[in-house]
C-alpha cells in the first residue's frame, strides 16, 4: 500500500511536458507564417516596380503622343500655305494668259490696219501717178502725191510703233505666265518633309 503513492507520482510526472519546450507544430505554423509574409512583401514589391515601369511607359507615350500631334498640326500648316500659294500662283496665271491673248488680238488688230493702209498708199501712189499724167502740171500732183505718200508713211510707221509696244506687252505677258507656270510646277512637286521617327521609350 506504500508504494502506490509513488507510483501515481512517477506516471503523473512521466505524462506532464517539461517546462520551457515549444511543440514542433507551433514551429512550422511560425515558419509558414514568415514564409507568407516574405512572400507577400516581395509580391507587394514587385507590383510597386511594375505599377512605376507602366508609370514611365505612359509618360513616354503622352510625349510621344503630344510630339505626333505637334507634327500633324506643323504637316497640316505647311499643306494649308502650299495650297494658298498654289491658289495665288493659279490667279496669276489666268490674268497673265488673259494679258497675252488680249495682246494678241491688238497685234493682230494692228497688222489687219497696216494691210488697209499699205493698200490704200498703194492706191494714193497709183492715183497720183496717174493724176500727173492726166494733168499739165505734172511735177505739182506728183508733190501732193508724195506729201500724201509721207503722210500714210508717217501713220504707217505710227502703227508699227503702236505694233512695236503691242509685241512687247505680249512678251511680257508669256514671260511672266512661264514664269508663273513654273512657279506652280516647283510648288506642286516639292517633296514634303518627312516626319522624324520616334525615339524608342527607355525603361529602368
Amino acid at each position: 500500500m506504500a508504494t502506490e503513492p509513488d507510483t501515481a507520482l512517477t506516471k503523473s510526472e512521466g505524462t506532464t511536458k517539461a517546462p520551457g519546450r515549444i511543440p514542433l507544430g507551433v514551429w512550422l505554423l511560425v515558419l509558414v507564417l514568415a514564409g507568407l509574409a516574405v512572400y507577400a512583401g516581395y509580391m507587394a514589391l514587385h507590383h510597386r516596380q511594375l505599377h512605376a515601369d507602366s508609370e514611365m511607359v505612359r509618360k513616354a507615350l503622352a510625349s510621344d503622343k503630344e510630339r505626333l500631334e505637334a507634327s500633324v498640326a506643323s504637316l497640316k500648316n505647311e499643306l494649308k500655305n502650299s495650297k494658298d500659294a498654289h491658289a495665288s500662283s493659279e490667279a496669276t496665271a489666268k490674268k497673265s494668259r488673259a494679258d497675252a491673248e488680249a495682246a494678241s488680238a491688238r497685234v493682230s488688230e494692228l497688222e489687219s490696219k497696216i494691210g488697209t493702209l499699205q493698200s490704200k498708199v498703194a492706191d494714193a501712189v497709183s492715183s497720183a501717178e496717174e493724176s500727173a499724167k492726166k494733168h499739165m502740171n505734172a511735177q505739182s500732183a506728183l508733190k501732193a502725191a508724195e506729201e500724201a505718200k509721207a503722210a500714210l508713211r508717217s501713220e504707217n510707221d505710227t502703227l508699227k510703233n503702236q505694233i512695236s509696244e503691242a509685241q512687247k506687252k505680249l512678251d511680257a505677258a508669256v514671260a511672266d505666265l512661264t514664269r508663273v507656270q513654273k512657279e506652280i510646277q516647283e510648288a506642286t512637286t516639292e517633296p514634303t518633309p518627312p516626319v522624324s521617327p520616334l525615339p524608342e521609350p527607355s525603361y529602368p
